[in-house]
């Protein structure tokens, strides 16, 4: 990096570098910081943008022939763009970001939160999944195969064994038996969901039918699908997992996941603790349909004030890059670490976004503003160098070599570009 950190914590003084190009270590350095949102200079002329008169460059100190350095406060959280001049010529561009202290101690963990392997339907060994996603510049994923719980635990306990720096959640996939017409994913339970269901089918029948009996449902939904989903992710959550409400407009045999009246009555009774705006289920129609309908109806809920945490996911069966949303959907959450607790707080806080990248240049990400700001600056300036790094990671982890070696070389690269 020319310029770093890229990170800084607003209202403390702090020091941005700039590494001198060869060749240039005898020149004048000077820097412009222009906050993007929000400006205590205000605008001199009407009509008239007056940017270069407002904001003035100041002289960069040496630090060495190949370094300088200014102090910088910064009063508000938000992106700032930088222009620094050699010798009086704009020379370079760049950004960086300020956040308030809260946000500036935690850190950013991409992943994706619904992914299958060869245990159920999916296409890979457990070990090659989490090196593919890996690849991907995941900090974590969440493998939910459908029924299976302990293909999740056997990817966890192979990675942990090889790294600290990712990681992989508990998880499955929950049927209303074998593979019903509704699914739901189940992040983090210490048993498995899918066991009760399956080897106690009459018992769950049962309490089914208490639920609906218990439950006076308005006309316009469907009492069984309401209860059993009750059923579902009340046992997700006496597991100590977080109930996730999967592909709201997967086209399941013939008809969606779910109808209008039956997604509306469990999201404004939080049946879910949080929602997979963008999921694909390897589908391209579902990508181009069904996660615009779950995104609009979402919107019609929360003006009535009805929110619920959003996560991004693939639900790959097949990681092939362009199949589906596989290297496209992710869920970025930031906590302190990427402890299994961590991820469930953040998401419960709020404290997640919903990502869909279409290409290098652009993406949607989905969540609070303040989340969804600083994501936007990381996919832009963070990202690009941190997947390089993550895809040689992905090479050692596969082939057991180099592992610390790379590692190495991450760690560096975080603690350059957030400053800490």
């Amino acid at each position: 990096m020319l310029i770093y950190p890229k990170i800084f914590q607003t209202r403390k003084k702090s020091l941005l570098y700039f590494r001198v190009p060869k060749g240039k270590e005898q020149s004048l350095i000077t820097i412009r910081i222009h906050g993007k949102e929000k400006y205590d200079i205000e605008h001199s002329k009407i009509y008239r943008i007056d940017e270069e008169e407002r904001f003035p460059f100041l002289e960069m100190k040496k630090e060495r022939d190949d370094l300088r350095s200014i102090e910088v406060i910064f009063d508000y959280e938000q992106k700032y763009d930088v222009k620094i001049a050699i010798d009086g010529e704009i020379a370079f561009y760049s950004s960086i970001f300020a956040l308030d202290e809260d946000l500036y101690q935690l850190n950013p963990y991409k992943g994706d939160t619904h992914m299958h392997t060869n245990r159920s339907d999916g296409d890979l060994e457990p070990i090659d999944l989490a090196c593919a996603m890996r690849k991907n510049g995941c900090d974590f994923i969440v493998v939910t195969d459908h029924h299976i719980y302990e293909s999740s635990l056997e990817t966890r306990d192979t990675i942990s064994k090889l790294t600290k720096e990712f990681v992989v959640y508990p998880g499955e996939e929950i049927h209303n038996r074998h593979m019903g017409y509704f699914h739901i994913v189940g992040i983090g339970e210490n048993a498995s969901v899918n066991r009760v269901i399956l080897e106690n089918q009459d018992l769950v029948e049962e309490e089914v039918q208490k639920i609906i009996k218990a439950n006076n449902y308005p006309k316009e939904v469907t009492p069984y699908v309401i209860a059993y989903r009750t059923f579902v992710s009340n046992k997700i959550r006496e597991f100590g997992g977080l109930a996730v409400f999967a592909h709201p407009y997967w086209d399941a045999y013939g008809e969606y996941n779910i109808q209008k009246d039956d997604f509306i009555y469990v999201m404004k009774n939080h049946l879910y603790d949080a929602i997979e705006l963008y999921s694909s289920s390897d589908s391209p129609q579902h990508e181009s349909n069904g996660n615009n309908l779950t995104i609009a109806l979402c919107r019609d809920l929360l003006k009535d004030g009805y929110d619920i945490p959003y996560l991004g996911a693939s639900d790959t069966h097949k990681p092939i890059y362009g199949h589906g949303c596989y290297g496209k959907n992710f869920t970025m959450f930031f906590a302190k670490d990427l402890k299994l607790e961590s991820f469930k707080e953040a998401v419960k806080d709020y404290r997640s976004v919903a990502l869909f990248i279409y290409d290098d240049r652009f993406f949607q990400a989905q969540g609070q503003y303040r989340y969804v700001n600083y994501t936007r600056f990381l996919v832009y300036e963070y990202y690009p160098e941190y997947n390089k790094l993550c895809e040689e990671h992905s090479i050692a982890l596969k082939e057991g070599v180099r592992i610390k070696e790379i590692e190495k070389k991450l760690i560096e690269y975080k603690k350059e570009f957030f400053g800490r």
